[in-house]
């Protein structure tokens, strides 16, 4: 562990440590698009520092985006509400209870598009 400059202006004066980090749950869900978190950082330990992003990132990362399903036409008044999505191609396979956030009703199908946050 790297030992704290004796004085504030050494401290100061110490090269700037950039540290990164990215949540292990959204590189398993998005891969190489997994956001990465990127900041300097004012504590001395190239470890800790690293340590601290991750705690960090782990708590505040967010998924990227919405997830859009198709599907038997719905009733609009679910907007806003949790409703239950079976789509193994988005791994709800066994059914997942997820917010609705966006229809797009298509009349001359009877089909619609289901935006929902996704699970983490």
């Amino acid at each position: 562990m790297a030992d704290a400059p004796a004085t504030f202006a050494e401290y100061l004066k110490a090269p700037e440590m950039l540290v990164q980090a990215t949540d292990a749950a959204l590189v398993a869900r998005w891969g190489d698009d997994a956001p990465t978190i990127a900041q300097s950082s004012g504590l001395t330990s190239q470890a800790d520092a690293s340590a601290e992003l991750a705690r960090q990132a782990a708590l505040t990362s967010v998924a990227r985006g919405n997830d859009v399903i198709t599907a038997a036409q719905i009733n609009l008044a679910g907007l806003g509400r949790s409703i239950t999505v079976t789509a193994p191609r988005l791994g709800y396979a066994a059914g997942l209870t997820v917010p609705l956030v966006g229809i797009e009703v298509d009349l001359n199908t009877g089909l619609s598009k289901l935006e929902v946050m996704p699970a983490l």
